[in-house]
Parts: C-alpha cells; structure tokens; sequence
C-alpha cells in the first residue's frame, strides 16, 4: 500500500511539473497604449523603453518601444496630443503585469516626453489589463527631472502571500 500511495504521489509530483515547464514557455502577447499629453512641447523624438513587471519579479524588457509600433507607416509615435499603440509577443511572465519602468535616452530636439498615461492588455497566460496615469515628464529639464521613471501597483510581499494562502 505505501508502495502504490508513493508511486501515485510521485505521478502526481511529475504532472505539475510538466504543468509547470509548460506554462512558463506560454506566449502572450502585451498590447501597450502610451498617450501623451498636450502640454507645450509635450512630443519627443528620443528612443523610449519599457520594462513590464510583474509582483515576482518577471519582466519583460522593449529597448525601443516604437519598433513595436502598430499606427499607420510614417506615423510620428510620442507626439502632442497621440495615443499610439504597441505590441510585443513573447514568453508570458509569471503573473499580470503590475509594474513599469518607463526610460529616454534624451536623444533628438526637445527630448522630453509628457506622458499621460499608459495601458498594458495582456492576452495569453495572466490576463490582464492596467492602467499607470503618470501625467507627468519623462525629461532632465522638467519635474521630476528624470529619465527613467517607475510606477509599480504590484503590493508588497505580505500582499501577495495574503492572495495565495486565500487562494489555497
């Protein structure tokens, strides 16, 4: 009998594990949405990146977030007053996407940004779809005088421990 319950815990040991490899290798795709404001020189021409994160530490790194560019060709992304859209498919994180970092490499005439907001939906393993409202500058010459910027809404560790007893 201990031999048979043994046997059967290991299948089921084996199981999750598959479970497991499989869904970290899920695709998802993130569809972003970055509007800027309508504040004097509110556009920029300089390279912006983004980092997705998630509360254990996921992330997913865009070095050139207008590469990902899904507006008509020729469209001109971070300009006055855009609401431009971007999509990246790639390994999904662990859980929603809850933190980001937003960066400028200062580069090109008037490289601040004024940024309204940004909206990450995630389709593909954790669903998700959030907001960050920053209205506020991505720039070395306006407030808060800083070009790489985070807005995390991940909750601290107690938080998250909290969920998962609830949940098991």
């Amino acid at each position: 009998m201990a031999i048979s319950n043994l046997s059967t815990y290991l299948l089921l040991l084996l199981f999750l594990a598959i479970v497991a490899s499989v869904s970290s290798q899920e695709t998802c795709v993130y569809t972003i949405f970055a509007k800027t404001g309508t504040a004097g020189s509110a556009g920029t021409d300089a390279t912006i990146s983004l980092k997705l994160n998630d509360a254990y530490g996921s992330e997913v790194t865009i070095p050139n977030l207008e590469r990902y560019g899904e507006m008509d060709p020729g469209h001109d992304y971070f300009e006055n007053g855009n609401l431009d859209k971007f999509s990246i498919t790639t390994s999904c994180m662990k859980s929603s996407v809850c933190s980001i970092t937003l960066s400028s490499d200062n580069s090109g005439s008037k490289p601040g940004w004024y940024v309204d907001y940004v909206q990450v939906i995630t389709s593909g393993g954790a669903v998700g779809d959030i907001t960050f409202e920053i209205y506020g500058w991505l720039a070395d010459d306006e407030p808060p005088y800083k070009l790489t910027r985070t807005f995390d809404k991940c909750g601290s560790p107690t938080q998250l421990q909290q969920i998962t007893d609830a949940i098991i």
